[in-house]
Parts: structure tokens; sequence; C-alpha cells
């Protein structure tokens, strides 16, 4: 789902995933790094295609991006969530969050189009973003999942693209991190402490 709507640009203290051969990226990954590339790099607001490597199963993330409960632990402005309208595969949902940028709040509602423990796909559906898009894949590797996150964003009301990548470029790592060490997916004890100490809301 889209929690981490915005959670989709810069990610600081990340590697990049740009032309890394897929050896090297799961080397990346499996040292704890979060890797990102960028796309639509000409539009204004911002994408990217970001990796993380989860010591858990699949079962276990599913589950915590799921509904809103979580969401106020892992995204940071996170004001208001609700489910509109719900069945197995799919989710409407309303939320509200304060970015931090000097500007309106994104109150937007987007829906949730979900195939069980493979794939999630999300669609801006009306609210002060012109585009929200993207989704998650999950594919189960021999140390855990390797999940794959893709967002698209553009804001409804004038703000340089600067401005807005530079405020979230810290966010998404913080999340991923967030998510990781709530599923217990951290792959030791140390790391687990660091991951959620990234979290932005209380645990």
């Amino acid at each position: 789902m889209v929690f981490y709507f915005l959670a989709l640009l810069l990610l600081a203290g990340s590697a990049q995933a740009d032309n890394l051969p897929e050896s090297d990226m799961m080397s990346q990954l499996r040292l704890g790094k979060i890797l990102q590339e960028y796309t639509h790099i000409k539009e204004s607001g911002g994408a990217v295609q970001a990796r993380i490597l989860i010591h858990t199963n699949v079962e276990n993330i599913w589950d915590i991006l799921q509904g809103c409960g979580k969401a106020f632990v892992f995204v940071d402005g996170m004001e208001q969530c609700e489910i509109l309208e719900k069945t197995d595969d799919y989710a409407l949902i309303h939320q509200v969050v304060d970015t931090g940028l000097f500007a309106p709040q994104l109150d937007y509602s987007y829906e949730s189009r979900n195939q069980p423990f493979s794939k999630m796909e999300f669609n801006l559906t009306e609210g002060n973003l012109t585009v929200l898009q993207g989704g998650w894949e999950f594919v189960d590797v021999d140390d855990g999942v390797l999940a794959t996150y893709n967002m698209r964003v553009r804001l409804g009301f004038p703000l340089p693209r600067f401005l807005v990548r530079m405020s979230l470029r810290r966010m998404i790592p913080d999340m991923l991190a967030c998510i990781r060490g709530l599923v217990g997916g951290s792959g030791s004890t140390e790391r687990k402490k660091e991951d959620l100490d990234q979290c932005p809301g209380d645990i």
C-alpha cells in the first residue's frame, strides 16, 4: 500500500542500484543496504525504484503493509489514515500527511490492487496530488525476501522540485529500515536496533 507514498525519492545514505550486476546488488543488500535508481528524472515531482532484503517470510511483510495501523509508525508525518473500502484483493485508502515542506498537507485517496504475497499496485483516485502510482513486488530468495518498491509522485500545487527531493531524501531509508525492523527481518540484533531507531513514529 502507499503509507510511504512519498517515501519515494532520493535515498540518503543508500547505494545506487544503477548498472550493478545482480551478484553485486545482492551482496550490497545482504550487507543491509538499500539500493535505488531513479526514473522519470525530467518530470516534476519524482520517481524511484528501491530494493531491500528483508530476512523474514513474505507473509510477515504483507501483514504490516495492510491496513493503516503501522502506517503511523513508519511514515513520517502521517496524520490520518482510513480504509474506505476493502475486499481480499482491493482497498480504497484515504490519507493525510504533513510533509514539513511549508506546503499544504497532502490529502488524497488511492486504490490498491493486490496479488497476495507477490505484488501490490496503487494508483491515485483523488486529492491534491496530480500523480501517485507504483507498487511493491516480493521475491523469495535463500535468505529472506527481496522487496522492490516503485513510486512515482507529482504534487498538485507549485513547489520547487529540488525542495521536494531534498526533504524526501531522508524519508525512504528510514521508512524501509523501520519496516524491516518491525517485521523482525534485520538479520541481527544490532541491525534491528538500528532499523527501529529509524522509525519516525512511536513503536
